[in-house]
């Protein structure tokens, strides 16, 4: 976008209100970032400047800089975080690690190929994306964002493919826009090694196992704490038993079975009371409930509004109402924008404007962890009321023009048509307006003229 060089079109400084308005849409576009992230891009007491810019291919873009450094970049489809916004809120767009020699290459004009990412083995820690989504890329020894653009295959596509060109690039650390004098000058921070190493969580996982014990075997799941009872003796065939006296023995298994029950229900209690009670934490429960009970079972793909419809709100506590417009996402695709950059699934376009679940991580350590509820089958109802019909009749309503003729009925009150000759019958006859000449004609006062 910047490689060539642009020309300056115009150069204003926002208002407050136009910073506030500008940091609100950083905020709906991009979920992740919260009010506290924004702020560190667009804060109310800076210097914000929006620059539009005629780029090498004729089209308009706004370069929104702040104190003198560039933020976002504005196009006609939606904002664009910067290198250097990225080094402030690194977590606003998905964030990939290629070869250190590939930024070079890029900084150059050559696109970034698959071969060229630092994919982990087995793909763990590699972020969730769909095609189209906007993506930064980092080196594998310094974790600022180097190179800013659009995901030319989703994030399933590269760890199955072996090469083909990953992104469309947008926007790269040592272009023009970042040596334009007009800002202030742009170093890239060193940040420390890209994170999601593979090395890493080996090491996380080797440091768990060594604090586990492993004890062995025992023959009894429950040991007694006592003295171990002598083994029962060999039953003899036809050896006569001692009936007792008394139901001791009986009446403490009783109330041993009544003390398990009464831990059932408690467990039971304790885990209905586990469901949150937020909206936006309900919607989270549900989808989990959903990833464990029924993903494995589900046909991909599965579009958004069955998901919600058919699934979350049937998986939903019956006491509870599952409304995606009372929590903070007010929209379902927001939800499942977070959750996606979660990880927990995948979302893509499959039709124009009709998206759709395309995959789903079951051994997200969120699913893994969770206790879904069971399933609300639908209440059985009694026969069906027998129908009835809709009553249809014609009605009259009065106007400004007639209102003097029906008062005191005030402006639009309905009347059916027998209401309206009687009203008309009997002002003709009050005021006395039958004509005497011809039967049946009647004198127009002022009101009926």
């Amino acid at each position: 976008m910047f490689a060539k060089p642009y020309k300056l079109k115009s150069n204003n400084t926002l208002k407050n209100s136009e910073k506030k308005h500008l940091a609100q849409r950083i905020q709906d576009e991009f979920p992740s970032a919260t009010i506290e992230k924004v702020k560190e891009i667009v804060s109310v007491k800076s210097t914000c400047i929006c620059m539009k810019l005629v780029l090498h291919s004729g089209d308009l873009v706004n370069v929104y800089s702040v104190d003198g450094i560039p933020m976002v970049i504005e196009t006609g489809e939606a904002l664009i975080p910067t290198v250097c916004a990225l080094w402030k809120v690194p977590n606003l767009v998905p964030v990939l690690a290629i070869h250190t020699p590939v930024l070079p290459k890029v900084q150059g004009g050559a696109p970034v190929y698959l071969p060229g990412v630092a994919i982990p083995s087995g793909g763990i820690g590699f972020p969730m994306f769909q095609r189209g989504s906007l993506i930064a890329m980092c080196t594998q020894e310094n974790a600022a964002a180097c190179i800013v653009g659009r995901a030319a295959m989703s994030s399933a596509d590269m760890l199955l493919r072996p090469a083909g060109v990953c992104l469309e690039t947008l926007h790269v650390f040592g272009d023009l826009l970042c040596k334009d004098n007009k800002f202030s000058k742009v170093e890239r921070p060193r940040l420390g090694p890209a994170g999601h190493s593979p090395t890493d969580i080996t090491i996380d996982l080797t440091a768990h196992v060594t604090q586990l014990s492993i004890q062995p075997s025992v023959r009894e799941e429950w040991p007694s704490l006592g003295r171990q009872a002598p083994s029962a003796p060999v039953s003899v065939q036809n050896e006569p038993t001692v009936i007792p006296d008394n139901l001791q023995d009986e009446a403490q298994l009783t109330q041993e079975d009544n003390t398990d029950d009464t831990l059932l229900t408690e467990d039971s209690q304790i885990e209905e009371d586990d469901i949150p009670t937020d909206m936006d934490g309900l919607l989270q429960w549900c989808l989990l409930s959903f990833l464990k009970l029924e993903a494995k079972n589900i046909e991909l793909p599965l579009k958004t509004n069955l998901l919600y419809g058919t699934y979350l709100t049937a998986l939903c506590p019956p006491d509870r109402t599952l409304e995606v417009k009372k929590s903070s996402y007010k929209k379902f695709g927001k939800f499942l924008e977070v959750m996606h950059q979660e990880g927990l699934l995948e979302v893509r376009e499959i039709e124009k404007g009709v998206d759709a679940v395309v995959a789903v991580n079951v051994s997200h350590p969120k699913v893994r962890a969770h206790v879904p509820g069971e399933r609300v089958a639908p209440a059985q109802t009694g026969a069906a009321p027998e129908y009835v019909a809709p009553q249809v009749r014609e009605m009259f309503c009065v106007t400004a023009n007639v209102a003097d003729l029906f008062a005191p009925l005030k402006k639009g009150t309905a009347l059916t048509a027998a209401e309206v000759r009687t009203t008309l019958t009997d002002y003709v006859k009050i005021r006395q307006l039958n004509s005497p000449q011809l039967k049946g004609a009647v004198v127009l006062d002022a009101v009926l003229a």
